[in-house]
């Protein structure tokens, strides 16, 4: 076992060493060439131990303060057996750097339709940094179902596989996975990022020539997008019609309609609720719909936008 300090006799003191090594690894400021040099300083033969040869054992470092060489610290055991010295200062120059996930999705929507069901087979795709480690495989895991879908599948970016079937029968149920990447240097999984489906209510809204009855009228309006809580979106009125229309899923309600091209009127009170309408979710389930309509006697000369945001 080499105790670096306890060598040096000749022309290093060991506080003079540990400040050379800590300016000179520690803080990156330094070539291998120069490194070798400085412990070749220390009073050993160039037979026994020099640039071109091996380091007959592991490495105990004792440097006084607290100091560092590189990655090692004091006290700290060095693999270095059969490494030359600039291979060992070239392995205390670089730190071990863990694997990781670069990403982890799915071929699959991340928001549905409420009471969507999920099956068959999916196209899982992952991208992985090796960067210090060793990452032959990994497992598909179903984070919901608490089990593995697939384990040790190899690490070549893809693979499709059968999920488990599952129905998100209700606003925000959410199905997730995530990839677990299985390392051998050193012996360890580690994960990826959640890839989660969740399930959401549309709302609709367009203008329209008569005011919808029926689930599929609904769904004819104009415009539709998947609906996560309070927010605000707008209405074209065009210059043709006079009749709009908003279908709100169930307990959403308008909090205000603003008509942002004409001086920001605000239009709230014009837009009337009518009631209700069963619309068919994707599990063909009725949900009672808010509808609200606001009718004018004309059309309007110029198109205008009508900002609307709702309370929930």
């Amino acid at each position: 076992m080499l105790f670096l300090p306890c060598l040096a006799f000749a022309q290093r003191t060991p506080a003079q060493l540990a400040q050379i090594i800590d300016l000179e690894v520690r803080k990156k400021q330094y070539s291998p060439t120069r490194m070798a040099a400085v412990l070749d300083s220390i009073n050993v033969s160039k037979a026994s131990i020099g640039a071109s040869t091996t380091f007959p054992s592991n490495v105990t470092f004792v440097l006084s303060g607290g100091k560092s060489f590189g990655k090692y610290t004091n006290g700290q055991t060095a693999s270095w057996a059969g490494l030359t010295v600039v291979q060992a200062i070239q392995d205390a120059a670089v730190e071990y750097i863990n694997p990781a996930f670069s990403f982890f999705s799915l071929v699959q929507n991340s928001t549905v339709e409420v009471c969507t069901t999920l099956s068959g087979s999916r196209t899982f795709n992952w991208g992985i940094n090796l960067n210090s480690g060793v990452v032959p495989t990994i497992d598909l895991y179903d984070v919901t179902a608490a089990s593995t879908l697939l384990a040790g599948t190899a690490n070549d970016g893809t693979q499709s596989q059968n999920i488990n079937t599952t129905q998100l029968n209700t606003n925000g149920a959410s199905q997730t996975w995530r990839g677990v990447g299985n390392n051998t240097s050193p012996p360890g999984t580690f994960n990826s990022a959640n890839f989660t489906v969740t399930a959401r209510f549309y709302r609709f809204w367009g203008a329209t020539s008569s005011s919808p009855a029926n689930s599929a009228s609904v769904r004819a309006l104009a415009s539709n997008a998947f609906h996560a809580g309070a927010t605000t979106f707008t209405l074209t009125t065009g210059t043709t019609l006079t009749k709009f229309v908003v279908a709100l899923p169930p307990s959403v309600t308008i909090a205000s309609v603003i008509d942002t091209g004409n001086l920001n009127a605000d239009i709230t009170s014009s837009f009337i609720l009518t009631g209700t309408v069963n619309v068919l979710d994707a599990g063909s389930t009725n949900r009672a719909y808010n509808i609200y309509e606001y009718n004018i006697g004309a059309p309007y000369p110029t198109s205008t936008n009508l900002s609307i945001t709702t309370t929930n």
